[in-house]
């Protein structure tokens, strides 16, 4: 690139562009990811309210914003450069989205700086570390269908299972419910209207759609041009909103093709331009939000997919470090072999002791391994998602940009939700299960979203 000392206003767009487009250097990755935390810290001072969140919010002495501050930019070291991989995708979305809330939020919220939290903080770091690796290891070839399948049938086979749910959707709601958007100030009536009307059956299902089969046909549309499946993929998630109020699945109308877009223009430049985008997320965004008073900028983008993550973690640390653990929740049909400490799920546990409501209140799987293990949870949880991530990198070889589009949905899942979700293996174990416990076989087609996401992906990288 030509020094910044001889541009003229002629070439300080070509400049521009060639930056974007190279690939980042370590020292770029911290001073970007230190610009992100600093947005991190002045904007939960200055601009999230003291009575925002259960617990209250205190800005902590200066020597703690200084060790949370260090403890948050020291993995930014170790961030990919280039992301070639789809577990790199994730990494970054991880390390922005969980884990900096999760080392900074808990010491405004619990004002308790004890040595319990500092290892807490220092375990989260150490569970980061450890998912890094996924992307160090060599992928495998998988190759255990010896067979090509023809491009007909698997789509043939989407619309099938798109038709299936909308049989059940128009079975279950009403007509005057379906596509009846509701406003982001309805989004939790709406919510609890969905609950009450749906069966647990077609709520997981729905899950299923929201973030992996509507984005699968929303990325083919995308990379194959088949405008077709791009329209099913939007009308989907649209339809989900609409039922649900669900405002992830808005967040990945946008997210998909935003990053397919970066993608497809700056190739290995994406890995420079995601940080910058989270950077300005908690440097920009609440200071925009403010000057135009509209809030509800800032309480989408920054507070409920940047800063309720720190929450969920803060308060499950809050509540199960003076209470019993419960093993049985910490991985999918766990509790077969440890029986729950709890009737009721945990999630609903910290609904009921922070927001005074039935609210399932899910927790990554920071926050539900310690509520299950402590501290070994944590740790626990973040092995299984280094193999399963492995997993994902080794059956996408062949997927080019499909498999890296097609995480995003479930990295949003590993950011609030529990293992226990995400990761239900149900349909592999479900004839030996049905046999020697009262479990359903229903649960043969019971599939947690990243288990679907591998599912999907290795059938489509023998489509031909």
């Amino acid at each position: 690139m030509e020094p910044i000392s001889k541009l003229t206003r002629h070439n300080y767009r070509r400049y521009i562009w060639d930056y974007m487009r190279s690939q980042p250097s370590r020292n770029e990755l911290v001073l970007i990811s230190s610009i992100y935390v600093i947005g991190f810290l002045l904007t939960t001072i200055y601009y999230i309210p003291d009575n925002s969140v259960p617990l209250g919010i205190s800005q902590p002495p200066g020597f703690w914003v200084l060790f949370i501050f260090f403890l948050s930019i020291l993995p930014a070291v170790w961030l990919p450069t280039k992301i070639d991989r789809p577990s790199k995708i994730l990494y970054l979305l991880l390390y922005y989205s969980l884990y900096t809330p999760s080392i900074i939020v808990p010491y405004f919220i619990l004002q308790n700086y004890n040595t319990s939290l500092i290892i807490y903080s220092f375990t989260i770091l150490t569970a980061i570390t450890i998912i890094r690796f996924s992307f160090s290891w060599s992928p495998i070839q998988v190759k255990i269908l010896q067979i090509s399948i023809p491009w007909l049938i698997f789509w043939a086979s989407l619309v099938i299972l798109l038709g299936v749910f909308l049989v059940r959707t128009f079975i279950t709601f009403s007509p005057t419910h379906i596509m009846d958007f509701p406003m982001i100030d309805e989004v939790y009536q709406t919510r609890s209207q969905y609950k009450n009307v749906a069966d647990s059956r077609f709520l997981g299902m729905a899950n299923q759609f929201t973030y992996v089969v509507f984005p699968l046909f929303l990325i083919i549309g995308l990379v194959k041009r088949n405008y077709k499946s791009l329209l099913i993929g939007v009308f989907g998630e649209l339809l989900i909103y609409s039922l649900s109020g669900f405002r992830v699945s808005l967040a990945l109308l946008i997210v998909i093709p935003t990053i397919y877009t970066i993608v497809y223009i700056f190739k290995i430049g994406y890995g420079k331009l995601l940080p910058l985008g989270f950077a300005g997320v908690t440097t920009l965004v609440p200071i925009l939000s403010n000057a135009l008073g509209f809030k509800y900028l800032q309480a989408i983008v920054f507070e409920r997919f940047i800063f309720m993550p720190g929450v969920m973690s803060s308060l499950y640390f809050h509540k199960f470090s003076g209470n019993p653990k419960s093993p049985g929740d910490l991985l999918p049909l766990m509790y077969v072999l440890v029986e729950s400490t709890y009737e009721q799920s945990i999630p609903n546990i910290i609904g009921e002791a922070y927001f005074q409501s039935s609210t399932h209140a899910n927790g990554s799987f920071i926050a539900s391994g310690y509520a299950a293990m402590g501290f070994t949870g944590i740790i626990l949880s973040a092995l299984v998602i280094l193999f399963v991530l492995w997993i994902y990198d080794s059956v996408s070889i062949n997927t080019n940009e499909i498999g890296h589009l097609l995480v995003i949905g479930p990295a949003l899942l590993f950011i609030n939700t529990s293992l226990t979700v995400i990761l239900d293996y149900g349909g592999v174990i479900a004839i030996p299960l049905f046999i020697l416990s009262d479990n359903s076989i229903w649960m043969a087609f019971q599939f947690g979203e990243v288990i679907l996401a591998i599912i999907l992906l290795f059938i489509y990288s023998h489509v031909r």
